[in-house]
């Protein structure tokens, strides 16, 4: 074995030993593969392949956590999260709204200020690639805990549907550049369940900057744990 042979290898198991992930192996699926060509098989074109796919992977791993971002945003009230999930220039279509997303942003942080708990869950992700644009498919599981309208006491609103993301990569990074959410479901139970409402604080989520999660991100940050 040439000492060539045995560079390509290691180059090859270097590679393939990048981090893909259960996202990464779908997405090499999208791929086609090279044709085998024993040890003579053309290196570059070897690489490239895997490069393409680690380039696949990065954008699934990027863009879902950007769609997990959002939905910690809004549950958090962490405006800084949420904005990191769009481009400036990106809209929105969503309920009544249609404009700019960093506006219902602001609108949805707003009317919901007195919101007393928010909780997103998103599932069933869906991404398809094209060069660096990219559409996503997300489903979504809303709960509002928030004042009933005539001032009496709390309800609990739950909201399901989806939401249709067009991400653009930019200077590196997969941000949303158009959205489109979709309700399929909504239910208002009032008044509210209130099995909690004799918990202790520190059994509770929280906003930021109170929620334990962000003191154990400082820690995380600063070294010290």
């Amino acid at each position: 074995m040439t000492a060539q042979t045995n560079h390509r290898r290691a180059l090859l198991r270097s590679l393939a030993a990048l981090p893909f992930g259960i996202a990464g192996a779908a997405a090499m699926t999208s791929l086609s593969r090279p044709a085998k060509g024993g040890e003579n098989q053309d290196l570059a074109t070897q690489v490239a392949y895997l490069t393409k796919a680690a380039e696949i992977t990065d954008a699934h791993q990027q863009i879902t956590k950007v769609l997990h971002l959002y939905a910690r945003g809004w549950d958090r009230r962490d405006q800084e999260a949420l904005k990191s999930c769009f481009h400036p220039d990106s809209t929105h279509q969503h309920g009544g709204f249609d404009g700019l997303s960093l506006d219902f942003v602001a609108g949805g942080l707003k009317a919901t200020e007195n919101v007393r708990a928010m909780s997103h869950l998103i599932t069933n992700i869906t991404i398809d690639i094209a060069g660096d644009k990219a559409v996503s498919e997300s489903y979504f599981l809303a709960h509002h805990r928030r004042p009933q309208a005539d001032g009496n006491g709390e309800e609990d609103m739950f909201i399901k549907g989806r939401y249709l993301d067009r991400f653009e990569k930019r200077d590196g990074l997969w941000k949303i550049a158009h959205r489109r959410g979709l309700s399929d479901f909504t239910r208002v139970f009032a008044p509210a369940n209130t099995a909690l409402d004799g918990a202790p604080a520190e059994q509770l989520s929280a906003l930021k900057p109170e929620d334990p999660l962000y003191k154990m991100l400082a820690e995380l940050y600063n070294g010290n744990i």
